[in-house]
């Protein structure tokens, strides 16, 4: 965030911090001298600091995660205001120059253009290519954007319009990402692409 070239006076700020109260009150410190203009942050409920790391290959485990992302995307998304929003995660680092290249993808009939970065669990992209059967995942090709079935929310831009119309963890099976993209297929209206020239570097995932 203080390296990020996108200009801050077109940039509005929200965190959201699912996190005790010390690494919030860090937070809140860096707020205090970072030179984003527009900031605003949203501590959630704790669900149980652990969780994050818990092995989400674990059924109960993975449901118990999906649920709570999902409660802090829709917290997230109430309060913002643009015509697009870009979600980073917090274990996702992006490359400088990621929300331009994002933008540059963006079309009339595009609702999120992706970056690409590595699942904790398998080797390839957190991206698929059907929609509606959440399958093999996608394969670096180092170069170019291509059309997606959806895609994980570790760094993408949306069109808000369409998250507002759509709604996170929307749907009644998957996780909240395989759900939302499920729905905006099926509206038939609009793509999602996947931009390979926008790599992240994912903390704990497989390359």
């Amino acid at each position: 965030l203080n390296s990020q070239a996108w200009p801050r006076s077109q940039t509005k700020l929200v965190l959201a911090v699912d996190a005790p109260t010390a690494f919030y009150e860090r937070v809140r410190r860096w707020v205090a001298k970072c030179d984003y203009r527009d900031v605003r942050v949203i501590h959630s409920h704790v669900a149980g600091q652990q969780l994050a790391d818990a092995d989400r290959r674990r059924p109960e485990v993975y449901e118990a995660v999906a649920s709570r992302v999902a409660a802090i995307y829709r917290d997230a998304c109430q309060a913002v205001t643009t015509d697009y929003v870009v979600f980073v995660e917090d274990d996702v680092i992006p490359p400088l120059d990621a929300i331009a290249k994002l933008m540059a993808a963006m079309d009339r009939d595009v609702c999120s253009v992706s970056a690409c970065y590595y699942g904790r669990y398998h080797r390839g992209l957190v991206a698929w290519d059907d929609a509606e059967r959440f399958g093999e995942f996608i394969p670096w090709s180092r170069s170019g954007v291509e059309p997606v079935g959806g895609n994980g929310f570790g760094c993408v831009l949306f069109r808000t319009k369409v998250l507002q119309e759509v709604g996170v963890c929307s749907g009644t099976a998957g996780g909240y990402d395989q759900n939302l993209y499920r729905e905006i297929a099926r509206g038939g209206k609009w793509r999602s692409l996947l931009n390979h020239d926008v790599m992240c570097q994912h903390l704990g995932g497989c390359l």
